[in-house]
């Protein structure tokens, strides 16, 4: 209980600092008369309330118990309020919420040539995929899934580096730069993301064995089996997260489209 309330502790100063730092931003811009448009506000609080409330609802308490929730929270993370954060680009608003002096630190500090290269190098699509599917398959080794589950810290390494490579996954291919380039590149990166999770969904949904037998009970919630809650758990990352990633290159590739149909059309006389 003590790991879990630890856990919830931490998640709140996270959503609190985020939302005041967002809030302190939008002020302090729209006081210089900068308009924020009202679908990036939007966005961002579907992303932040998407971030938030799998962790700190009993979604999370029960996902000690029962695979298939706990599941549900990282897929969560990872395929909704990710891309949610990234298509709302709230990073000039959080500039904005610091001092001047700190304002002028972190723009010198952004703009450093080996802050760029860094920036560069994990935000290509290759280096991105690599990255966001290499923590999927490594937190689901047993070791590293038990400590998950026994740790607070170690759970929210393991949020951490389930959101983080996302947003990094998802930057790379729905930054407006990158959208208003080749789709190729990103369709392809979202084809082979599918790819490794519905693999990795797969084993779990057909596997005749449970991976986690440590886990506690999940039957006295839900009366499941661990085998049939493993096999949900499999297929809500098999099916569910495949359609999302294929959706997003269709929608990448349309948009595409609606740009070359856009720069062909002949300009009014």
């Amino acid at each position: 209980m003590s790991q879990i309330f630890l856990f919830d502790a931490c998640c709140w100063l996270g959503a609190a600092i985020t939302a005041v730092l967002y809030a302190l931003g939008w002020a302090r811009l729209s006081a210089k008369g900068v308009a924020i448009h009202w679908r990036s506000v939007g966005l961002f609080a579907a992303a932040w309330l998407c971030a938030l409330l799998p962790v700190l609802s009993p979604v999370h308490a029960l996902g000690h118990s029962v695979f298939w929730l706990h599941m549900v929270e990282h897929e969560m993370l990872i395929l909704v309020a990710a891309p949610l954060f990234v298509l709302a680009r709230p990073g000039p608003i959080f500039l904005w919420a610091l001092p001047q002096r700190g304002r002028d630190a972190v723009r010198t500090w952004l703009v450093a040539p080996s802050t760029r290269a860094i920036w560069e190098a994990v935000t290509r699509p290759t280096a991105a995929v690599i990255l966001h599917g290499g923590t999927l398959w490594l937190w689901h080794e047993p070791r590293l899934f038990q400590a998950a589950l026994e740790s607070a810290p170690a759970h929210l390494a393991q949020h951490l580096s389930f959101f983080v490579p996302a947003l990094l996954f998802w930057w790379s291919l729905l930054s407006r730069r990158r959208r208003s380039g080749n789709p190729m590149g990103a369709t392809l990166a979202l084809f082979t993301t599918a790819l490794q999770t519905s693999l990795l969904g797969l084993l779990l949904t057909i596997s005749s064995t449970v991976w986690y037998p440590f886990a506690a009970d999940p039957f006295p919630i839900c009366g499941l089996s661990r085998l049939e809650d493993q096999q949900i758990a499999g297929l809500i990352m098999w099916i569910p997260g495949t359609v999302i990633y294929l959706a997003a290159a269709l929608w990448l590739l349309a948009h595409h489209l609606n740009l070359r149909e856009q720069s062909y059309a002949p300009s009014p006389r």
